[in-house]
């Protein structure tokens, strides 16, 4: 039984990918760029724990996440120096 539910679930998620993916290609063509910020925010505090933390995390997340999902390559650049 829980195969199956796996099975069913990885279908699922390929075909979200697969969305994905295309919904890239379709944005960004043959030459396109998409600049993002390479972190979510500034640094955490430190020792910072509960839903603040849970929150930057899934800001990260998703930042992070879209070169990957689209099977695109990712390359960070610093664009400006800390004053």
């Amino acid at each position: 039984m829980v195969s199956l539910c796996v099975q069913w679930q990885v279908a699922e998620q390929t075909a979200v990918r697969t969305g994905i993916c295309q919904r890239m290609v379709d944005l960004l063509g043959d030459d396109g760029v998409l600049a993002v910020p390479s972190a979510a925010s500034v640094a955490l505090p430190k020792g910072m724990d509960g839903p603040g933390l849970d929150e930057c995390r899934q800001r990260a997340i998703t930042i992070m996440s879209v070169a990957g999902l689209a099977g695109l390559p990712q390359v960070l650049d610093q664009v400006s120096e800390a004053v």
